[in-house]
């Protein structure tokens, strides 16, 4: 097991120096991310205030807000209330966001559920959170790197002067604790009982879950290769184009604050003698009056000439909006004035949307199976869960997920569609109600059930009105065909 540690941190540490990178860039450090890369900015810019342009971030968040930025629905039939439930309790709809963000920079995401108290003696109650990918660790089968033979969560501990590496191994129905206790930076010395970090309240050296699974998720942003960790949004060639803007932004303001003030020209001799000219707090120099133009003192003025300058800015920006997939269009950033239709709009956005449909690939499997592992546990342990719960049921599926991408809509043509496709018998009510408004099956069934019943207390209203004793009518006098004109 120690040796096994060791090689963790061993083939690891490159993955894990990636995230801390990543993380900088997302945390708009920058100059630390690029402290050593960037060779190309001159030594006296570098005591200049190093200017970012945030494109990490904004390629990150953009796809959050794509994919949740409007929460996915998650439905179920017949085990709606306790998905409900489990989505509400775990506020997963923002755990799922953060999550986003996380996996977009790092190319990795990890979910573990658990069962815990709420407080010290409370009710149990199903817990699924997010843990930072750098705390997980895996061994793959050597000859088939997708195949996890164990994984486990670690992390370091410090107490005094001592340092501990805090183990949680996850197994199929049983989770294993230990501590290490660690010499130098990585090197594991030996194993140590939990109680020497938390005492009395030392958890467990074995608990058993009580469902044939492990409480362990990890899921990559996309992949390739037969890899089993994920890439992340930042590629290479972004990151490369992150600090070339960067440096050419910093450049641009150097060059701006150093000829923003006109330097002032003397004739040689004027300074520092009685009547001179007064040039305190200025920039000046001396010129001799057969070199200037004129002796009087004037300014020199700067032509700026940065076309080439401004167009390699927008040179870079074009691509890191290619490389990333990102319509310009999301930020306004169009030639486009007019109102669109829904179809026109999806079509400017089509890589981008695309993108976010390879991320839902990863994303979907991960989600399902983590409330289907809650679903598992609440059902194990529902004699311990609070009364109201008591009857939770074991879990019939996995959940369906319908994604939507929080882009504008225009509902009228999706009607049209959704109603024409209805009149030619192409779709069902239900499921034009599951296109018009993206729900699953259990909302469209309850839509469609009070459209019915709307429409039968209509039909009631409509039946009692013909019921009803007919208005007398009293006949017109006969006038031998001669019609009188009404007076009014």
């Amino acid at each position: 097991m120690i040796n096994w540690l060791n090689e963790w941190w061993c083939h690891d540490k490159q993955r894990i120096d990636g995230y801390a990178l990543r993380q900088q860039l997302f945390e708009s450090d920058h100059k630390s991310a690029f402290s050593n890369k960037s060779a190309k900015l001159p030594d006296h810019l570098r005591e200049k205030n190093y200017l970012i342009q945030d494109y990490p971030k904004l390629v990150t968040t953009t796809y959050a807000d794509l994919m949740f930025g409007q929460p996915p629905v998650i439905s179920q039939p017949g085990q709606q209330k306790y998905i409900d439930h489990l989505v509400r309790s775990n506020q997963l709809v923002t755990t799922w966001y953060e999550a986003e963000l996380s996996v977009s920079f790092r190319g990795d995401q990890v979910y573990k559920v658990s069962i815990l108290p709420e407080r010290p003696g409370g009710q149990l109650r199903v817990y699924i959170e997010e843990y930072p990918a750098y705390s997980y660790f895996a061994e793959l089968d050597p000859d088939n790197l997708r195949r996890v033979l164990s994984h486990c969560l670690a992390w370091e501990l410090v107490a005094g002067e001592k340092r501990y590496l805090r183990v949680e191994h996850h197994e199929p129905g049983l989770i294993v604790n230990e501590l290490f206790e660690l010499e130098g930076l990585t090197k594991v010395k030996r194993q140590v009982p939990l109680s020497f970090i938390y005492g009395d309240r030392a958890p467990a050296e074995q608990i058993d879950t009580r469902v044939p699974f492990s409480l362990l998720l990890h899921g990559p942003n996309l992949r390739h290769c037969g890899r089993y960790f994920g890439q992340s949004d930042y590629t290479e060639g972004l990151i490369s184009l992150f600090d070339e803007a960067n440096q050419r932004l910093t450049s641009l303001a150097s060059i701006l604050d150093r000829h923003s003030d006109p330097k002032l020209i003397l004739p040689a001799g004027s300074v520092g003698r009685k009547s001179a000219v007064a040039v305190q707090d200025m920039e000046w120099f001396e010129v001799n009056p057969e070199d200037a133009a004129t002796g009087a003192p004037r300014y020199l003025t700067w032509d700026a000439q940065l076309t080439a300058c401004f167009e390699q800015l927008e040179l870079i920006d074009a691509k890191i909006f290619d490389y990333s997939d990102i319509s310009p269009a999301m930020f306004g950033r169009d030639k486009a004035g007019n109102i669109e239709s829904g179809r026109a709009m999806l079509m400017r956005f089509a890589r981008m949307l695309t993108r976010a449909g390879r991320k839902a690939l990863y994303r979907e499997p991960i989600m399902q199976q983590a409330i289907f592992l809650g679903m598992h546990l609440a059902a194990a342990w529902r004699s311990n869960l609070s009364p109201e719960w008591s009857d939770w049921p074991e879990p019939s599926g996995h959940c369906e997920v319908i994604w939507r991408n929080g882009l504008p809509r225009d509902d009228r043509e999706l009607t049209e569609v959704a109603t024409a496709q209805v009149a030619a018998r192409l779709l069902s009510r239900h499921d034009a109600i599951r296109y018009i408004r993206q729900v699953g099956d259990v909302e469209a069934d309850a839509i469609l059930a009070r459209i019915d019943e709307d429409e039968k207390k209509s039909s009631a209203g409509d039946s009692e009105i013909d019921q009803e004793t007919p208005i007398a009518v009293e006949p017109e006098e006969e006038t031998d065909g001669i019609s009188t004109p009404d007076p009014s």
